[in-house]
């Protein structure tokens, strides 16, 4: 019988990956952003955001191909009127942790 009350609730064995919204925030430090994103998809789905004063030191082209780089242009380019999807609000949805990486001391202040 607990055999039986186990399986209820088992949906599926298949284990998933995690969902980790990776962000970096506006540091020098963001050069190492691209390692990150490609340890992390070692191992999870992810998704990147990046400030705007980040992208001074990231390099685009060297992100994992499967991981899709969002900016303030992509908020605001997605929302036309309301009830449309707003970036923000879907990220939140689909990511399971979120992580500033690496984090500058002025966005930790904040």
């Amino acid at each position: 019988m607990a055999n039986m009350e186990m399986n209820m609730y088992q949906v599926n064995d298949v284990p998933t990956k995690p969902r980790i919204l990776l962000a970096v925030s506006g540091s020098v430090a963001a050069i190492k952003f691209s390692n990150l994103c490609h340890s992390f998809s070692e191992w999870a789905d992810v998704k990147a955001v990046a400030t705007k004063a980040s992208l001074h030191f990231v390099d685009r082209v060297s992100l994992p191909k499967d991981v899709i780089l969002y900016t303030d242009d992509d908020e605001w380019s997605t929302w036309n009127k309301i009830g449309d999807r707003v970036l923000h609000i879907e990220l939140r949805k689909w990511a399971d942790i979120m992580v500033i990486a690496p984090l500058s001391a002025n966005t930790l202040a904040k």
